[in-house]
């Protein structure tokens, strides 16, 4: 499948998302990293 595509696409993407996390993150740095750190290990679990 298209794995070269997919992997530009989210790399962009990522970028984005960081530039997000980051301006949330400086707003409201202790509920939101404990939201974010929840659900990270629970994707890595699975």
């Amino acid at each position: 499948m298209e794995q070269c595509n997919n992997s530009r696409l989210l790399k962009k993407t990522d970028g984005r998302l960081r530039e997000c996390l980051a301006t949330l993150v400086d707003a409201q740095p202790r509920s939101i990293k404990k939201s974010i750190t929840k659900n990270y290990g629970k994707s890595r679990k699975t």
